[in-house]
């Protein structure tokens, strides 16, 4: 298993507020996007705490994930309650306010297997929104976006302060709902779509993961921001289902494949005046050989 990332700057943005964050050790490997509010103050560095967070979190609980009752019936409740207390603890030691936390949180994991484990363990969750891809062996991808019907997604900040959470739910209240739209993307044919949706404040947005089924391991897991649905003057990207085969159709999985592939698409634009507004930040693991 191999993992990379990659985040760029948009034009409407003086800082990057998106962050991205990869790796490998002791069987484990991970992918982390955060994604900052941009009418938030100092969220760049808030996505940072939150990706490097998540990252020790997992590091930290990576001998239980070989455990399938631990991540069937515990991993997200404790995943998710480790995680609050590492940001409050940076938090407070910063001296930064709850404004600067307002980001989102992806995150990707795959477990090699260990003692009893015969079959690597994987998975991926959002906490607010943004786009998570599982592509399959036989070129097929599933694209999972998640989105609010309000347009501002429940941070976890909102969760963790009791005022910000009051002040979101006077704002919206329970009827613009978070919305999950699957595309089933077929190598040919047209694709198959599944939307529903869920409340709005739930703590984590989305999850999937092998514990049900440990046979099915896919060739890569690639995570997004919401910035994929951002580009301007790219006429060969009609919609975000378009950007999001450009941008995981990886040509080789060594070393930066992440990297090489945000620069070889934004290369296929930019000469003919296409850019993005909104920062974009993506991570991915690969479970194939590279």
């Amino acid at each position: 298993m191999h993992a990379d990332h990659h985040y760029e700057i948009g034009t409407s943005h003086p800082a990057c507020e998106d962050y991205a964050l990869s790796g490998t050790r002791d069987g484990l490997t991970w992918a982390i996007v955060s994604d900052g509010c941009s009418s938030s103050k100092n969220t760049d560095v808030g996505a940072r705490i939150l990706a490097h967070a998540a990252q020790k979190t997992l590091i930290g609980l990576s001998r239980k994930m070989t455990d399938e009752k631990f991540m069937k019936v515990s991993f997200c409740s404790v995943f998710y309650e480790l995680l609050q207390h590492r940001i409050q603890s940076t938090r407070v030691s910063l001296g930064l306010d709850w404004d600067s936390l307002d980001a989102t949180l992806l995150l990707a994991y795959a477990r090699a297997p260990l003692g009893i484990l015969a079959q690597p363990l994987w998975g991926a969750m959002a906490i607010g929104d943004g786009h998570i891809v599982v592509s399959h062996g036989d070129g097929s991808k599933t694209h999972v976006g998640i989105s609010y019907e309000s347009g501002a997604p429940y941070y976890l900040s909102y969760n963790m302060c009791p005022e910000k959470d009051e002040g979101y739910r006077k704002a919206f209240g329970p009827d613009r709902k978070l919305r999950v739209c699957q595309t089933y993307h077929r190598p040919q044919g047209d694709p198959d779509v599944k939307e529903w949706t869920e409340s709005p404040y739930a703590q984590i947005s989305y999850c999937v993961d092998n514990v049900a089924d440990p046979g099915f391991q896919p060739a890569q897991i690639t995570l997004l921001s919401d910035g994929l649905g951002s580009f301007e003057n790219c006429t060969w990207v009609q919609d975000t289902g378009q950007a999001v085969r450009a941008v995981t159709d990886y040509k080789a999985l060594a070393g930066e494949f992440v990297r090489r592939r945000m620069r070889g698409f934004r290369k296929s634009y930019e000469p003919a005046g296409g850019s993005h507004y909104d920062d974009l930040a993506c991570a991915a693991i690969t479970m194939v050989e590279a």
